[in-house]
Formats: C-alpha cells, sequence, structure tokens
C-alpha cells in the first residue's frame, strides 16, 4: 500500500486517505495544537507565533503583537481542537458544513509552520521537514479541489 490523500468532490467533499497518512496528519495537528497550548516559555511562544505574523511594522511589532498575538493563536487552535473533536483519524473525511472546510484550511495552512521558518530555513531534520511540508501543502490543494474552493 502507498500512501495517498485524494479528494473527492461532490455535494459532501471527502478527502481519502491512506490509513499512513491519515495517521500521520493526525499527528501533524496535535503537534500544533500542543505547541500553541503551551505556554511555559513566553519567549518561546512568542517566536514560534512570530511565524504566523512576523514583524511587519517597524517600531510598532511590540503594539501589534500584544493586541493580535492571542487572538490568532485563539483562532487557530480552535479550528485544531474542531478538526480534531469531529475527525477521529479515519481514512475519510466527509466535509458536512462550510465551517469544517475552514476550520481544516486554517489547521493545514498553520501546519507548516512546525517545520519551516519564514526566512524557508527548515527546522529539524531536513528531510522529514520537507516530507511533512509537502504533504501538508499537497492536502491542502486536495482540500481545494474537494471542496471546489477558489484560492
Amino acid at each position: 500500500m502507498h500512501d495517498y490523500v485524494e479528494a473527492v468532490p461532490g455535494e459532501v467533499p471527502e478527502l481519502r486517505f491512506s490509513e499512513p497518512t491519515a495517521v500521520s496528519v493526525r499527528v501533524i495537528f496535535t503537534e500544533l495544537g500542543a505547541k500553541l497550548s503551551d505556554r511555559r516559555d513566553g519567549r518561546r511562544q512568542r517566536q514560534f507565533l512570530a511565524r504566523f505574523a512576523p514583524d511587519v511594522y517597524p517600531g510598532e511589532n511590540e503594539e501589534f503583537h500584544r493586541r493580535w498575538d492571542e487572538p490568532l493563536r485563539a483562532e487557530i487552535l480552535g479550528a485544531l481542537e474542531r478538526v480534531l473533536r469531529a475527525w477521529d483519524g479515519s481514512a475519510v473525511v466527509r466535509f458536512t458544513d462550510q465551517r469544517m472546510v475552514d476550520d481544516w484550511f486554517i489547521a493545514l495552512a498553520h501546519a507548516r509552520w512546525l517545520y519551516v521558518r519564514r526566512d524557508g530555513d527548515l527546522l529539524g531534520r531536513v528531510a522529514a521537514s520537507q516530507v511533512n511540508v509537502a504533504w501538508v501543502q499537497f492536502v491542502q490543494t486536495q482540500l481545494v479541489t474537494a471542496a471546489g474552493l477558489a484560492i
């Protein structure tokens, strides 16, 4: 058996995974949720959130992050929690409403930051990081195809 993810468009769009791929995607989502929930080290949490919202306003970055980091973290974490609560890791995901599609899209869009920094440098073992980033992006592309999204 080979690893795969397949988009199935329709009235109720689906993503179909090989069992190992479903396990991998669930592990990635779980790791992202754990990373966002870990508040033991505020500096490390800020560095991680900087991958989602980098410094772009010279002289105003501190105020921007004070105002927006927590809402951003909460939005991503909320989407991840809803995805993980609704999906038991089975090989078929049926998207029964738009909120579910949106939550998956948010989770997938942010999962790559576990493995890559804003400057494009991969984190950890390069080969494993490249594979994980490629899978996350491919699953996201399949979700767009299944749900008929225009991006």
